[in-house]
């Protein structure tokens, strides 16, 4: 009964997408979407914050941290582990629109970005965008 309830309801690393998006233009976002579709949330400028859910758990009672710019990035995936008691894969992607190398950022060592991510990825990877990602924004 206990699994039914609440372990198969908890949530897993693997059930969690968080991207941190920064156009040319300089409209950064930073998005967290549960794969099931129950909650989106997302951060933009001037700590314009949004979730969106059915379920009133993630409208009203997750402590949703604050990301004032995504310098904070960092900080806000250990504040997250916190609010949502679910730890996230220490891994990270980076991905361009093609006007960046990112297969050779992640090849050779960069000491400020490894820094930056420190509290939060222990490894880096690529994502390659298609078109179709371009167009989502």
């Amino acid at each position: 009964m206990e699994y039914w309830f609440y372990k198969r309801k908890r949530l897993r690393p693997e059930d969690l997408d968080l991207e941190l998006s920064i156009p040319s233009y300089g409209l950064w976002r930073a998005t967290l979407r549960r794969h099931d579709g129950l909650f989106l949330a997302q951060w933009r400028p001037n700590g314009n914050f949004s979730v969106e859910s059915q379920q009133l758990k993630y409208k009203r009672l997750i402590p949703w941290p604050a990301l004032q710019s995504p310098q904070g990035f960092p900080a806000l995936v250990g504040a997250l582990e916190k609010a949502l008691s679910v730890p996230f894969i220490r891994h990270t992607n980076l991905g361009s629109n093609g006007t960046v190398d990112v297969e050779r950022w992640v090849a050779e060592p960069h000491p400020a970005l490894q820094h930056w991510l420190a509290p939060c990825a222990d490894t880096l990877g690529v994502y390659l965008r298609s078109v179709q990602d371009e167009d989502d924004g």
